[in-house]
C-alpha cells in the first residue's frame, strides 16, 4: 500500500511542474494549529468564507512545513519554501485524493 508520494509527484499529478523538490510526503495539512512535526507534510491553504489558510502559512511553516499548495496569486518571501500554485486548493486535495484512491483496487464500502 502507497502511503508516500514526492513533491514533485505531487506537483505533476495537480497539472503543475513548478516543483524543484523531491521530498516525500507522509502527510496533508490543512489547519496549522494540528501540525506537531511539518517535516513532511504538505500543507493545504484553503479559502473559506471566514478563514483564509494563505494567512496561516507563516505558523504552518515555523512548524516545519516547507511544501504547500496555494492559490495562484499567493506571493511568499519565505526562504527554503516550495508552492504549488493552483486556481483552487481544496479541488486540488479532492484531485490528489482521487488519484490516490485510484491507486488500490479495493471495493468502496462508503465514504464519510
Amino acid at each position: 500500500m502507497r502511503l508516500t508520494y514526492r513533491y514533485d509527484e505531487i506537483s505533476h499529478i495537480l497539472g503543475t511542474s513548478s516543483s524543484t523538490s523531491s521530498e516525500e510526503i507522509h502527510a496533508i495539512g490543512y489547519d496549522s494549529r494540528a501540525i506537531i512535526e511539518g517535516k513532511h507534510v504538505l500543507f493545504f491553504a484553503f479559502v473559506g468564507q471566514f478563514r483564509d489558510g494563505h494567512a496561516f502559512i507563516a505558523n504552518a511553516y515555523e512548524k516545519g512545513v516547507r511544501h504547500f499548495v496555494v492559490s495562484e496569486q499567493f506571493e511568499s518571501t519565505l526562504e527554503a519554501a516550495h508552492f504549488i500554485r493552483v486556481k483552487d486548493p481544496f479541488q486540488s486535495l479532492l484531485t490528489l485524493a482521487k488519484y490516490h484512491r485510484t491507486q488500490f483496487n479495493y471495493p468502496v464500502i462508503a465514504i464519510t
